[in-house]
């Protein structure tokens, strides 16, 4: 499954808004506004590793690709990305922060799933349960955990 994940490409699209209004929700404080388009490109011009460290945005990027392999399988990937999202917040990132995370794994679990949905990529119940268990396996790798 990690061969499948690495080999496919990250073409530059748009984000989507699913990934920064579930972000929005997992706040008890005011929520930023969602990026306009502009802004976003803005943020995805500046490498998330420049700002979280390179070993902390890869995590984040493995965690999105497999979300985007779960949305190509037709199953739930928006509780992983809120239990991601609230590991961050516990390491009481700011909220501009919490939106450059939440716009990089939009991009990056968009091109996963376009790519997975333009290669016709099969998911038999052993691929679903393994992408399962890597998304559980990148929770428990968390900073602070």
């Amino acid at each position: 499954m990690r061969k499948i994940l690495t080999a496919l490409p990250v073409p530059l699209l748009a984000v989507p808004l699913l990934a920064v209004v579930l972000l929005a929700g997992c706040s008890t404080r005011r929520a930023a506004a969602p990026a306009s388009e502009p802004d976003t490109r803005a943020v995805l011009a500046i490498p998330l590793a420049q700002s979280l460290g390179a070993e902390e945005a890869q995590r984040i990027r493995a965690m999105a690709e497999v979300n985007g392999m779960l949305r190509h399988c037709g199953l739930r990937w928006e509780g992983y990305f809120g239990r991601m999202a609230s590991q961050q917040r516990d390491l009481r990132r700011p909220e501009a922060e919490m939106q450059r995370i939440a716009i990089w794994h939009g991009y990056w679990l968009g091109a996963t799933a376009r790519a997975a949905d333009h290669d016709a990529i099969a998911c038999n119940r052993e691929i679903q349960t393994d992408l399962r268990d890597r998304a559980e396996a990148l929770l428990r790798d968390a900073p602070g955990r």
